[in-house]
C-alpha cells in the first residue's frame, strides 16, 4: 500500500509540474492515492458547514457539492447564492439512466416464462425514460453511458443521434 501511494504521488507531482496536464488528472490521482473520492479534496464535506462559493460569497458545503457535482444549478437569489436541485442536469440524468437499466436488468433476470403484457408495459415505459435521459445528455453534447453487455439490444434507439 505504501509502495503504490509513493508511485502515485510521484506522478501527481509530475502532473502538478507539467503545465500541459490538467489539474482534475492530479485531483483525481490525489484522491486515489488518499482512498478518498475526489470532490472531498475540494470540499470539506460534514467538516464545515459553509464553504466559499463565489469570491466571498459563501453557500451551505453540501449545495456545493451538489453544485460542483453536476446535480444542482447555483443562481442568485434576493436572499443570496443558492443551489437549486436540477432534475435535468448531467448527473441527475445519468443516475437515473442507470437506475432505470438495473430495474431492466434485474426484471429480466427474474423473469421465468412467457413475456406478458406487463412485461411489455415495462419494457415500453423504460424505452420512454431511457429516450428521455439519452436525449438530454445528448442536448449538452455528452455520450451516454452504456447498457449493461446483457441489455446491449434493450433499444436500439440508443445508438441513434
Amino acid at each position: 500500500m505504501a509502495k503504490r501511494h509513493s508511485d502515485l504521488l510521484a506522478e501527481i507531482e509530475g502532473d502538478v509540474l507539467d503545465e500541459s496536464k490538467p489539474l482534475a488528472s492530479a485531483l483525481r490521482k490525489c484522491a486515489a492515492a488518499l482512498d478518498v473520492t475526489p470532490v472531498l479534496l475540494v470540499l470539506p464535506l460534514g467538516r464545515q458547514e459553509t464553504v466559499e462559493a463565489l469570491p466571498g460569497r459563501d453557500i451551505p458545503t453540501w449545495e456545493a457539492a451538489m453544485w460542483c457535482c453536476g446535480g444542482g444549478e447555483l443562481r442568485q437569489t434576493p436572499a443570496g447564492l443558492e443551489v437549486f436541485w436540477n432534475d435535468d442536469g448531467v448527473v441527475p440524468l445519468f443516475l437515473e439512466h442507470q437506475r432505470l437499466a438495473s430495474d431492466l436488468h434485474e426484471d429480466q433476470v427474474g423473469r421465468a416464462g412467457a413475456v406478458t403484457d406487463d412485461d411489455i408495459k415495462l419494457w415500453r415505459g423504460w424505452c420512454a425514460n431511457s429516450e428521455t435521459c439519452v436525449r438530454g445528455l445528448r442536448k449538452r453534447g455528452l455520450a451516454p453511458p452504456p447498457l449493461p453487455a446483457e441489455l446491449a439490444n434493450v433499444d436500439e434507439r440508443e445508438r441513434l443521434p
